[in-house]
């Protein structure tokens, strides 16, 4: 949401996302709110957040086991009362089916993971999609299955007709319908991944020698991070002197419209890279005003519709 890098490394594609895991661990401290997608999703992960305590909100993984936690009483010897704890298996699957569509219901006490003993206790926020929404998140899955070919996505078709959240955040903090809106921040990274490879073409390389290529690299995360840093910079002047909130898009096209200007004058005077920025602050702010389509809530909206402030996202993981 501030435009900020807080991990940035160079790896091979074919190895799990859920791998780098541990360095994202590394800066997580009390307070923080993560959004993770289901490559992600691991359970020892999640428990690590909430014993930091931090937050998260994560996609569920349809074959991940879940339990309720109950209180048993037991009587014993001359009348003696226990209490104790016992966890029984929830079938995911029969709670979702009587759902109607558009109907969301929460689980609070549930546990997840694949023991008891690595479980860790979660809200559960179950909606069924409209006709729309699945048949969106159908396409989608035909592109993933075709693109990646999973395996096992074919036994679990009743899963596209549900979204299904967990999250540590208390429900005092938010209610179950702002679980979505706070998740939905996280297309703000598919809208980076968009930028790289649309506007500056960080996934087309030309076969060269190893010391060519990294420069290749080099050079463009040299551009993104310094396109990354004028646009939010702008991005936050702009919200807050006229309320309007801008595309990441335009505003990223604008500003690589100038590469060649500011090439040739970064090591210059201070004063001409100031006129430079100006030029392009003028630029963005004319030019790069965010439209409004299908009354989709903007991510500065839905900060404002949680009631939560830049100071308590401000080291938001995605």
């Amino acid at each position: 949401m501030t435009g900020e890098f807080i991990h940035f490394e160079l790896g091979a594609g074919s190895v799990s996302d859920a791998t780098y895991l541990s360095t994202l661990q590394s800066t997580i401290e009390k307070g923080d709110l993560s959004l993770k997608n289901s490559g992600y999703f691991k359970t020892a992960d999640l428990k690590l957040i909430e014993e930091k305590e931090a937050f998260y909100i994560s996609r569920l993984k349809v074959n991940t086991n879940l339990y309720k936690e109950e209180e048993i009483i037991e009587y014993g010897f001359k009348g003696k009362v226990t209490i104790r704890k016992r966890y029984s298996y929830v079938d995911l699957k029969s709670l979702a089916e009587p759902l109607s569509e558009g109907e969301t219901l929460e689980f609070n006490n549930i546990h997840i993971g694949n023991t008891l003993k690595n479980s860790t206790k979660c809200r559960l926020i179950l909606t069924k999609l409209t006709e729309e929404c699945k048949r969106k998140k159908e396409i989608n899955n035909k592109k993933m299955k075709d693109r990646c070919k999973i395996k096992g996505l074919e036994q679990n078709k009743w899963w596209l007709e549900f979204n299904c959240y967990i999250t540590n955040v208390p429900c005092e903090m938010i209610s179950m319908e702002q679980v979505h809106l706070l998740y939905t921040l996280r297309w703000q990274v598919e809208i980076m991944f968009k930028i790289w490879k649309s506007l500056f073409k960080i996934h087309e390389v030309k076969k060269a020698g190893l010391e060519r290529i990294q420069c290749f690299i080099y050079g463009r995360l040299i551009m993104l991070l310094l396109t990354s840093t004028i646009v939010f910079t702008v991005r936050k002047i702009t919200y807050s002197t006229t309320g309007k909130e801008l595309s990441e898009i335009k505003s990223f096209g604008i500003v690589k419209q100038y590469f060649y200007e500011l090439y040739k004058n970064i090591f210059k005077s201070k004063l001409i890279l100031y006129e430079i920025f100006q030029r392009i602050s003028r630029s963005i702010q004319r030019y790069g005003i965010k439209s409004k389509k299908n009354q989709k809530k903007a991510a500065i909206k839905i900060l404002k519709t949680t009631k939560m402030t830049e100071s308590v996202l401000l080291k938001m993981t995605v």
